[in-house]
């Protein structure tokens, strides 16, 4: 399945990743479409703000 990845600011990448396994407890949902919102556009101009990045410090 194909997964857009946040590394860092200005870095999204969409790759080929395993699909995830549906555990007991748990549901899986087929998605169609996918949009992003005001909030993804900031963190991927200004970030990260919320979503931690792939540097070490």
């Amino acid at each position: 399945m194909h997964a857009a990845r946040f590394y860092d600011r200005g870095d999204i990448r969409v790759e080929e990743i395993d699909e995830p396994a549906v555990k007991a407890g748990q549901v899986g949902i087929d998605v169609a479409w996918c949009g992003i919102c005001g909030t993804d556009l900031h963190e991927f101009l200004d970030g990260p703000i919320f979503c931690p990045s792939g540097r070490t410090s």
